[in-house]
């Protein structure tokens, strides 16, 4: 099958008939441009039908409400990780007199906190309504002193809520980088 003297030449042009504004709008200079005689077939009509379908397929294969329902807060892995840590951070600074918090991170901390959860989707109000949870604060903090118990605190025994703050500071955890001791 041989190709029309004017299918070749728009075929075999600088860019399949584009224009020298279209190269110009592209950022690619104007000057490497065949004309596009008249009646030569583009670049859309060549091109287009073959781009159709997969660029169909492609659209209806995305997940549209992926992004739009995110799984409920209190099972998002990482913020309620980031929660525990503080609320357990919390506990041993007011358990142990020589452990105290390291405000200005933490402060950071919790604002990146909000940015991650406004980056998957959850809104502003549904974070807020999320740690104004009364529910919430007393499942997390119930989370925190298992997590301190099993690391060795007891209840009663305040050395042991500093040993774990000190060991928490130490291995540099998330919970340790909010804290500071003064021993």
């Amino acid at each position: 099958m041989t190709v029309a003297a004017p299918q070749a030449q728009a075929m075999t042009g600088g860019c399949y008939g584009m224009t020298g504004t279209d190269r110009a709008a592209f950022g690619l200079p104007p000057k490497f441009i065949a004309p596009q005689t008249a009646g030569a077939p583009s670049c859309r009509r060549f091109v287009m039908p073959f781009l159709r379908f997969p660029l169909l397929a492609l659209c209806l294969a995305l997940p549209f409400g992926a992004a739009a329902t995110p799984v409920p807060l209190p099972q998002e892995p990482h913020i309620n990780d980031e929660l525990r840590a503080a609320a357990a951070g919390d506990i041993l600074r007011h358990t142990c007199p020589t452990i105290s918090a390291r405000l200005f991170v933490f402060l950071g901390r919790v604002q990146d906190l909000k940015s991650y959860a406004i980056s998957k989707g959850y809104t502003p109000p549904e974070v807020k309504a999320f740690l104004d949870d009364d529910a919430q604060k007393a499942r997390i903090k119930a989370e925190a002193e298992a997590y301190l118990a099993a690391a060795g605190a007891k209840p009663g025994d305040v050395e042991s809520y500093c040993k774990v703050g000190r060991d928490e500071i130490a291995r540099k955890t998330p919970m340790g980088q909010m804290l500071r001791s003064s021993q």
